[in-house]
């Protein structure tokens, strides 16, 4: 079974965006601060993570920089989910499989993980 990690600051985000999920063939689990998502993921590599870029503390970029600098996550796709767009630089796109803007429909959200992990059987 696959797993997403949903990253963002905003616990609402969280709540709407895995709900989109709920009942998949995909374990969701997220958190709310850089943190939190290295802890879990020491546990596992993800298959995704759905990556907010503009949080408080660690942002967005600085866990993608890191996270693309660990051979662990060589596997783990990354789309970011953003409601700024003007934060995601040239050289941050080329670390990323897609790039979605904040609001996003749930069928948008659906597709655009599908055309970057398989998706249920």
């Amino acid at each position: 079974m696959a797993s997403i990690l949903f990253i963002d600051d905003d616990v609402n985000i969280l709540q709407i965006y895995s709900a989109v999920f709920l009942g998949s063939c995909y374990t969701i689990e997220t958190a709310r601060t850089g943190d939190t998502a290295f802890k879990i993921m020491a546990n596992a590599a993800p298959a995704l993570l759905i990556l907010d870029i503009a949080m408080p503390v660690l942002s967005g970029e600085d866990i993608l920089r890191q996270v693309r600098a660990d051979h662990r996550y060589d596997s783990t796709r990354i789309i970011i989910l953003t409601a700024a767009p003007n934060r995601v630089t040239p050289d941050l796109r080329a670390l990323v499989d897609r790039v979605i803007l904040k609001p996003v429909t749930p069928k948008a959200l659906h597709a655009a993980v599908f055309e970057v992990i398989p998706p249920c059987p």
